[in-house]
């Protein structure tokens, strides 16, 4: 279903920021101590904020795909935002 690819790529998507994270982290490191470039690093934090975007798409996909669910099942309303979205009031 939508639900379940969107869900999907999300947790993909988190597990790669985890990984990113850390590759920045290291090249930050390894400036800090001489042993590094600056180019790295640059490429490292790069790569991170892409996959940030992406999974801030990819979280937007799948609350788009959990609201249209909701409504062909006849579920959207007030109570079923208040219930599911945070932030919703």
């Amino acid at each position: 279903s939508g639900v379940a690819e969107a869900d999907g790529r999300v947790a993909a998507l988190e597990s790669a920021e985890a990984q990113f994270t850390e590759v920045a982290r290291v090249e930050a490191l390894a400036l800090a101590e001489g042993a590094g470039v600056q180019r790295d690093l640059l490429a490292a934090e790069a790569q991170l904020f892409r996959v940030r975007a992406d999974l801030a798409r990819a979280r937007a996909a799948l609350l788009t795909q959990w609201i249209a669910l909701a409504r062909a099942d006849g579920r959207l309303d007030r109570a079923w935002v208040d219930a599911h979205l945070e932030g919703a009031r």
